[in-house]
């Protein structure tokens, strides 16, 4: 792949980060007010896996500073340590839970063990972001906003991974677990879709550049 490639790549994975995001956020709302059930997250969020490691790679293979190269490939890893445990995660809603009584083993709410499993992988994620925080230092307004974000969303996994120790476990998710963990995604939503938006605006510029 030459770097127009990886340009069309980053820019259409990010753009469909962005649109999964927001597709969450907008069944998040309707789930709090009873319009939608979670199926359809679960659906969104295992689209969302592949979608931002694709992102994370062009990030990676368009950074031209070897000197950053170090941190993006780190955030790489990170991306596929989250998109295994989430992927893991939804794809076990699809299937195996939907036709298990109350969800069997593998039954997910805030406060069980595979609840917990998702926000290890959602910690993984936020950390991926920080890592690639260094990559977009060149000065311009664009650039220094996308690092800006990088930082406050790698700063999440603080609480991503504190927040399942004091959720008390049950297969039947408490009023109150539930209205936080809806609070957190819908905060999350606020910071990470701007973030991958702006990841779609800076490798659009990208391609209209003449090649080098």
């Amino acid at each position: 792949m030459d770097d127009k490639d990886t340009q069309r790549l980053g820019f259409w994975s990010a753009s469909l980060v962005t649109f999964w995001v927001v597709v969450f956020g907008l069944l998040l709302l309707g789930g709090i007010f009873g319009r939608f059930a979670k199926t359809p997250s679960f659906a969104v969020c295992l689209f969302l896996a592949p979608s931002f490691v694709a992102m994370m790679v062009s990030i990676n293979c368009h950074d031209d500073h070897e000197n950053k190269r170090v941190w993006a490939k780190l955030g790489v890893s990170f991306a596929s340590i989250y998109a295994v445990l989430v992927s893991m995660t939804y794809y076990l809603q699809l299937t195996a839970v939907r036709t298990a009584p109350d969800g069997g083993p593998f039954a997910f709410a805030p406060g069980t063990a595979l609840f917990a499993v998702d926000m290890l992988g959602y910690a993984f994620m936020c950390l991926s972001t920080l890592c690639v925080a260094p990559v977009f230092a060149n000065g311009d307004r664009l650039s220094t906003g996308i690092r800006r974000l990088c930082i406050v969303n790698g700063l999440l996994a603080v609480p991503t991974l504190v927040a399942p120790a004091f959720m008390s476990g049950a297969a039947t998710p408490s009023a109150a677990n539930s209205a936080t963990g809806d609070l957190a995604l819908l905060s999350w939503c606020v910071v990470f879709a701007p973030f991958a938006f702006m990841v779609a605006k800076y490798f659009w510029r990208q391609q209209r550049q003449p090649c080098r």
